[in-house]
């Protein structure tokens, strides 16, 4: 006997397992095994669904799902494993800041290093700038402590998507730049500016596509702020 969820009623009937399926009146009552321990018994089709129908063998137990067409299955339950709660980091509001130019506090404080990430995207804060824990501390310039380091990391990567640097074409990051407009602020290659010769055969004289003003020749007395942080071009 076999027993179906949803309250699947089901007849039993002497039958021959050389047929298929037996046609009792208007019922269709087909043969089904237990995959498991070969256990056979009938259940009438017409009241299976097409997606098939879970229930339990009487001999083994086991959990089976069957099919119109006389197929027995074992079920096999999808186990559901729940990830380890991530720990939170947290960021707690604790920075007071101090603009170095103007000795001015920023309004708004304490501050969360997430909001001070948004000042310095926003060209608002710079590294000489000031910040101290509040109630704690000294003044002391961003520069100065560790905390600030990744978010001027950031804003590193993220300027030298947009503009370049001294050590990265904005067009070609991984070739080094050569040339700077100081309108658009972006960093040039050679073969990302524009030679327009004073005269025909003439001296080089290199502008920028965009700005269509004479670009600046870069002299690197040191490697870029890139390169101080280790953000070195790729070879």
């Amino acid at each position: 006997m076999f027993f179906l969820e949803f309250a699947l009623s089901c007849k039993l009937f002497s039958y021959d397992f050389n047929k298929s399926s037996l046609l009792l009146g208007f019922e269709m009552i087909k043969n089904f095994s237990c995959p498991i321990c070969g256990n056979n018994f009938q259940l009438e089709t017409e009241k299976l669904k097409s997606d098939g129908n879970k229930g339990t063998c009487q001999k083994c137990k086991n959990s089976l799902v069957v099919f119109p067409d006389g197929r027995a299955v074992p079920f096999e339950k999808q186990s559901t494993v729940v990830p380890p709660p991530q720990p939170v980091k947290e960021d707690p509001s604790i920075w007071r800041l101090r603009l170095k130019a103007t000795g001015t506090m920023v309004p708004g404080g304490p501050f969360n290093l997430a909001q001070i990430l948004e000042f310095i995207l926003e060209d608002k804060l710079t590294m000489n700038d000031e910040a101290m824990i509040e109630g704690i501390g000294n003044w002391l310039p961003l520069k100065a402590i560790p905390a600030m380091d990744p978010l001027f990391a950031e804003k590193v990567l993220k300027d030298r998507e947009k503009f370049g640097d001294e050590d990265h074409c904005v067009y070609h990051p991984n070739i080094p730049s050569k040339w700077f407009c100081p309108k658009c602020r972006k960093y040039f290659c050679k073969d990302c500016c524009v030679n327009k010769p004073f005269v025909v055969g003439g001296a080089d004289h290199f502008m920028c596509k965009d700005c269509d003003i004479d670009l600046l020749l870069i002299k690197k007395k040191t490697g870029g702020l890139g390169s101080l942080l280790g953000l070195k071009p790729k070879k």
